[in-house]
């Protein structure tokens, strides 16, 4: 996120609802929801980020950073980095992490299908959150002083997935205080792209780690 333009290998800005915006300022990518900001009528919430234009394939490995630089204490907004599966060309389900405070500190919840997810307390202002598929298994993970603490593993047949990175709230309008998080740092640690036959990236920024 360290150009003058969103890179193209990210589709976007997607924006629901009005009010939210997203840029790439100070060599990172700022997601902003103001308190002014109207939810959506028919989804009845507002969202703003970005997704990758291609498909993740087989087993991967993924990183990116966070800053809070404007949380309020339960502000009614979550910071989330998605994995969301794609089975015959169409959004299926979601794997996710997402920061928010939902009353007596922030922290980090894992977002997987089914009833059972993990939540861990979070209160640092910046943090890094990690995705590892292995096979049929899939591990979140957040950065901590003592290295990487796994949150919760959940079984994902190997679908193609998309990767999404944005902040999202279900919250009644007008309920919450201006919010800005900002993005850094993502990572494909290990992983295969598949991209449409149409797309071309006409400004490959971005460099495989060495």
């Amino acid at each position: 996120f360290s150009g003058d333009r969103i890179d193209p290998f990210w589709f976007g800005p997607n924006i629901v609802g009005s009010g939210p915006s997203v840029s790439q300022a100070n060599g990172r990518l700022e997601v902003s929801i103001p308190s002014d900001t109207l939810n959506d009528p028919s989804a009845g919430y507002t969202d703003a980020g970005v997704s990758t234009q291609c498909d993740l394939l087989g087993d991967f490995d993924l990183e990116v950073d966070y800053q809070l630089l404007q949380w309020p204490p339960q502000s009614g907004v979550n910071v989330d980095f998605n994995t969301n599966t794609i089975v015959n060309g169409n959004f299926d389900q979601t794997f996710g992490l997402f920061v928010f405070d939902p009353g007596g500190g922030t922290g980090v919840s894992t977002n997987f299908p089914g009833p059972t997810n993990t939540f861990v307390p979070a209160p640092e202002t910046a943090g890094t959150l990690r995705f590892v598929r292995l096979g049929p298994m899939l591990t979140a993970y957040r950065l901590t002083p003592a290295g990487w603490s796994a949150i919760q593993t959940t079984t994902e047949l190997a679908n193609d997935v998309r990767v999404s990175l944005d902040l999202f709230s279900n919250a009644p309008q007008f309920s919450h205080p201006d919010v800005t998080v900002a993005y850094d740092n993502f990572r494909v640690n290990s992983g295969t792209f598949s991209c449409p036959s149409w797309w071309t990236d006409i400004a490959p920024n971005w460099q495989p780690l060495r």
